[in-house]
């Protein structure tokens, strides 16, 4: 268990699970696009959009591996990360206002979370 272990977080090889899952994901992806008939859930955005988003973690996780001290990424890192949550949570409540207010009362725990979340995202700034 030792060795396994010395061998993922040795210093070739720190970025090979999250590539693994990167591929098994692109694969997914295709494969559901492939085979997708007219009757089936169109989960092929879905997976897309996964994708996507596991495509920053990857180079983040690249960045902080390739640097000598990790310990001082930690701050910048999260302080952009709860800046791009912020703005996340600005789309959202803006679709949801868009939407209209009827929208609003039909999903009001939805918007409730995302206004607390948004001012959760400001008061940790």
């Amino acid at each position: 268990m030792a060795q396994l272990h010395d061998l993922v977080h040795s210093s070739s090889l720190t970025l090979v699970v999250p590539a693994i899952l990167l591929v098994s994901a692109a694969m997914l992806c295709v494969y559901r696009q492939m085979t997708e008939d007219s009757s089936d859930l169109p989960l092929t955005g879905f997976l897309a959009t996964i994708l996507l988003s596991m495509l920053p973690l990857m180079a983040l996780k690249a960045k902080i591996w390739s640097c000598s001290d990790r310990v001082s990424l930690v701050p910048m890192v999260l302080v952009k990360t709860l800046l791009m949550h912020a703005s996340l949570e600005i789309l959202r409540i803006a679709s949801q206002i868009l939407e209209g207010t009827s929208y609003i009362w039909r999903v009001k725990m939805n918007f409730t979370f995302d206004v607390v979340m948004f001012v959760c995202a400001i008061a940790a700034l």
